[in-house]
C-alpha cells in the first residue's frame, strides 16, 4: 500500500478532482488526510483555481439524455453501417491490456478486438501489452503467446508502464503510427453493434475549423459528479457533440499531433496512470478540445466486460452484444 507522503502532488490533486464524492481512496488514504498533506505542500488550492478558471459550462441541454434514460433507450437506432470507405485509413487503433484474472484465455480481448473490426473493417489494431514488475505470472505469459498465435500486432512492454507510458512510447516512436488519428481503447470496453457516425467523428477532429481534437464514446451511465465537467451541446459535421473537460482513458479518437504535444514532456513514475497527463491538459488548455459523441438512438455505445475481475464468460452471464 502506497504511503501518502510518497505520492506525487499531481496524483493527489487529480484524485480529489476526479472523485469528489469519495472519502476514502484505494491506497488507504482518506480525503481529509490528502487535503492535509496538500496543505502542507502548499498545493491544495491549485486544482480548485484551475477549475475556477474554466469558462462557465452548462449541461442543461444534456440533462434529458442523462435523467430520462428509459425514454432515450426507446428512440429508434439507425442500422449499423460498417465503415468501408477510405476514411478508415486515417485511423490506427491501440488496445491496452495487462495482467488480469481472465488470462490465459484471450476471450475478453478478442471480443473487444472483433467489436472494433466489425465497425471499421480493415483498421490497423495494435495491442499494447503492459508488463509486470518482477517475474510475470505464467498465465499472462501464456495469454500473450495466445495473442501472438492469432497473428495480431502486439507490442510487449517489459516492466510496469501503465497506459500513459505505453501510449507515450508508441505515439513518439518515429514512423510507428503513420495515420493522422488514433483510436485509444481498453481491453474490456467494446463497441456495441449500434450506429456510429465514424465519418463525422473523423471529419470533425481533422477539420481545422473545429476546436475539438478528441472525441470520446461512452456508455449511457453518467455519474452526477461529472455534470460539472460538461459544456454545451454542439453540432459539427452532422454529429451531436457534448463538450467535456473530463479526460478518461476510455475509448476515444484523437488527433495524433494533439496527443504527441501532450505526451512529449511527460516524465511519469511507472505506477502513475493519468494525473500528470490531466495536468498537461489543463496547462496547455487542451481541456477545451475534448467532446463526447452523442449519437442518434440510445446513448450507450460501449459495453464493459470487466476484465479486471472476471475469470470466464460465465461470470458475466455470457458475452453476447447488447
Amino acid at each position: 500500500m502506497a504511503r501518502l507522503v510518497d505520492l506525487p502532488t499531481t496524483f493527489l490533486q487529480h484524485a480529489l478532482m476526479a472523485n469528489p464524492c469519495s472519502n476514502e481512496f484505494s491506497w488507504g488514504s482518506t480525503r481529509k488526510e490528502i487535503e492535509a498533506e496538500l496543505r502542507v505542500r502548499g498545493e491544495l488550492e491549485k486544482p480548485l483555481q484551475a477549475i475556477a478558471a474554466l469558462p462557465p459550462r452548462t449541461y442543461s441541454q444534456y440533462l434529458p439524455f442523462l435523467c430520462d434514460l428509459e425514454t432515450v433507450r426507446k428512440r429508434p437506432t439507425p442500422p449499423l453501417e460498417p465503415l468501408v470507405g477510405p476514411e478508415r485509413d486515417c485511423v490506427t487503433a491501440v488496445i491496452f491490456t495487462s495482467y488480469v484474472p481472465s488470462h490465459p484465455s484471450p476471450w475478453v480481448l478478442e471480443r473487444i478486438y472483433n467489436s472494433i473490426h466489425r465497425q471499421i473493417p480493415g483498421i490497423r489494431i495494435v495491442v499494447l501489452a503492459d508488463g509486470e514488475t518482477g517475474e510475470e505470472p505464467e498465465s499472462y505469459v501464456e495469454f500473450k503467446a495466445n495473442v501472438r498465435k492469432k497473428d495480431w500486432e502486439i507490442v510487449e512492454f517489459h516492466g510496469k508502464y501503465h497506459q500513459t507510458l505505453m501510449l507515450q512510447h508508441v505515439m513518439l516512436a518515429p514512423g510507428f503510427i503513420k495515420t493522422p488519428l488514433v483510436m485509444v481503447c481498453e481491453h474490456d470496453w467494446g463497441i456495441n453493434p449500434h450506429y456510429v457516425d465514424w465519418c463525422g467523428i473523423f471529419a470533425t477532429i481533422l477539420d481545422p475549423n473545429s476546436h475539438f481534437r478528441m472525441i470520446a464514446l461512452r456508455a449511457d451511465v453518467v455519474n452526477r459528479w461529472e455534470y460539472g465537467f460538461f459544456g454545451e451541446m454542439t453540432v459539427e459535421n452532422g454529429i451531436d457533440l457534448l463538450a467535456t473537460a473530463n479526460f478518461q482513458m476510455g475509448m476515444h479518437v484523437a488527433l495524433c499531433d494533439w496527443y504527441r504535444k501532450l505526451l512529449l514532456p511527460l516524465r511519469l513514475p511507472k505506477f502513475l496512470e493519468g494525473c500528470e497527463l490531466y495536468n498537461e491538459l489543463i496547462t496547455k488548455r487542451a481541456i477545451y478540445e475534448m467532446a463526447c459523441y452523442i449519437p442518434p438512438g440510445p446513448i450507450g455505445r460501449l459495453y464493459h466486460l470487466n476484465g479486471r475481475e472476471v475469470r470466464s464468460p460465465s461470470e458475466v452471464g455470457g458475452i453476447g452484444d447488447r
